[in-house]
């Protein structure tokens, strides 16, 4: 129980990022990078009256009902939470610090902090096994129909979103829309690969005793131990291994400098 409302909690986190991106910068600016919240900023342009929170419910209900009946119930209880607490925290942005021009000036200043927002936002929620749905919906459509792979299937998606927005508020806006996309989806990546990076530490021993109990004891980790025989030697040896994020320097005359291996 407890996990799972960390987990909620991190997921709300990054929901709260990419919606303030959305409300303080994407809005204001035009800027469109493709998605369910591009495509309401577009269809807001053309009918001012329907707000971008109500354009969002509207589309992901939409496309839940389609996935639904063309993919069925195979998008999980996450990614339902994601996108209508997503479209929620957009409304209530609009309503409590609406932002009706641009924070400055420079444009590309602000894409850069709305990519650097939006993409920790995602990362969170990745990180979490969520997902926003959005085009990662018309994705799984495209897969199922055409063989198209996701991947390839959400770009084609907010490309086709960001040409539309290209007709709609010029071929300058738009560029910077691609632009986002390119950059958000390196930064996520970079993101999620530092956020699961781990570290491995080996000691070789002739009595691992005393560094097993600082393991054990005063760290409260665990470890694997192996039995192995030196090459040259053909001395019996004690080998430790520790994975983890962090780990204090061992400090015992038995041991050996500990190697460090970051898996990718």
């Amino acid at each position: 129980m407890l996990k799972a409302l960390k987990s909620y909690l991190v997921i709300n986190i990054g929901l709260l990022l990419v919606a303030a991106e959305i409300n303080f910068i994407m809005i204001p600016n035009k800027l469109v990078t493709g998605g369910v919240s591009g495509l309401a900023i577009i269809i807001n342009h053309i009918m001012p009256n329907l707000s971008i929170g109500a354009i969002m419910l509207l589309c992901n209900i939409i496309l839940f009902i389609l996935c639904f009946l063309i993919i069925g119930p195979e998008f999980g209880s996450k990614t339902i939470y994601c996108s209508f607490m997503l479209t929620f925290l957009v409304w209530l942005l609009q309503k409590v610090c609406p932002i009706s021009a641009p924070l400055m000036d420079d444009t590309l200043a602000q894409l850069i902090i709305a990519v650097f927002l939006s993409s920790t936002g995602m990362a969170l929620i990745f990180k979490q096994n969520g997902s926003t749905g959005g085009t990662d919906i018309i994705a799984k459509i495209l897969n199922k129909f055409f063989g198209i792979g996701l991947g390839k299937g959400v770009l084609l998606s907010d490309i086709s979103i960001i040409l539309f927005s290209m007709a709609i508020f010029g071929i300058r806006l738009g560029i910077y829309g691609l632009l986002g996309v390119l950059l958000n989806g390196m930064i996520i990546d970079y993101i999620l690969k530092v956020m699961s990076t781990n570290k491995e530490v080996v000691i070789v021993t002739s009595d691992c005793r005393d560094i097993k109990g600082y393991i054990l004891d005063t760290l409260g980790r665990g470890a694997t131990i192996y039995h192995a025989n030196g090459a040259y030697t053909n001395d019996e040896k004690e080998v430790l291994r520790q994975c983890f994020q962090r780990m204090n320097s061992l400090n015992s005359k038995d041991s050996s400098s500990p190697s460090t291996q970051t898996p990718s």
